[in-house]
């Protein structure tokens, strides 16, 4: 046999050798993988519950909200439904105004509540689970005024606040009390886009998305987050 032909063998030797070694290594990995995935899941305890009621705010964007044909969606509504899968638990969930969220809620009528601000007030009547969010809360103000930086530049104008919301009782606490109360954010920025109103506090996540929808995110400013909440 030539010198060369030997030479082409030993490398295709080579080559086969690398790839062989190549999708060992592979499959010992995915095999590892596997099994470190099986010994590290989570066991879900038995409650022995089938069922639980759960009570949030409707108009909460992104995490809930009604859709044209009035049907509750958001990130919250597929969280709870994989929460319902892992458990086996089924979950009745309930979306109305935030005020008769939090009535319903401690009349007995539900178990659980969701979309939650964690407050000393609240604490003394709820059990918290452990948060999975922390949201901001800044001030909005219409661009065509300045001054406004912080809370304690808010005292002298009307703000307005969702009813019930925990805004209301930061705000309260620092000397701000000439508050206007809407139903939920979505009727503060009409409000806004009507011109009834220039300054308001709200979440972030759902101040930014109806500023976009209602076309009003180049009118307001907003200052640095008041608090965070969980």
């Amino acid at each position: 046999m030539k010198k060369h032909s030997l030479i082409n063998i030993a490398r295709l030797f080579i080559t086969s050798s690398r790839r062989i070694f190549s999708y060992i290594l592979l499959l010992t990995f995915f095999i590892l993988l596997n099994a470190s995935c099986q010994i590290h899941e989570i066991a879900i305890p038995q409650s022995g519950v089938s069922s639980i009621s759960v009570v949030m705010d409707n108009n909460y964007p992104p995490y809930t909200f009604l859709d044209s044909d009035g049907n509750l969606k958001g990130i919250l509504i597929e969280r709870w439904k994989l929460w319902s899968t892992k458990t086996g638990i089924t979950v009745q969930i309930t979306g109305v105004d935030w005020t008769d969220a939090q009535i319903r809620m401690q009349a007995g009528e539900f178990d659980v509540i969701d979309t939650i601000f964690l407050t000393e007030a609240r604490e003394k009547i709820y059990d918290f689970s452990e948060p999975y969010v922390t949201i901001d809360v800044p001030v909005y103000f219409n661009n065509r005024i300045s001054g406004i930086t912080d809370v304690a530049s808010l005292r002298g104008f009307p703000v307005a606040v969702k009813a019930d919301d925990a805004a209301i009782d930061f705000l309260l606490s620092k000397g701000v009390k000439n508050l206007v109360k809407y139903e939920s954010y979505e009727a503060i920025i009409k409000a806004a886009a009507n011109h009834e109103v220039i300054v308001f506090v709200i979440d972030q996540p759902p101040a930014d998305y109806f500023l976009y929808l209602y076309n009003l995110h180049s009118e307001f400013n907003s200052t640095q987050p008041l608090y965070s909440g969980q």
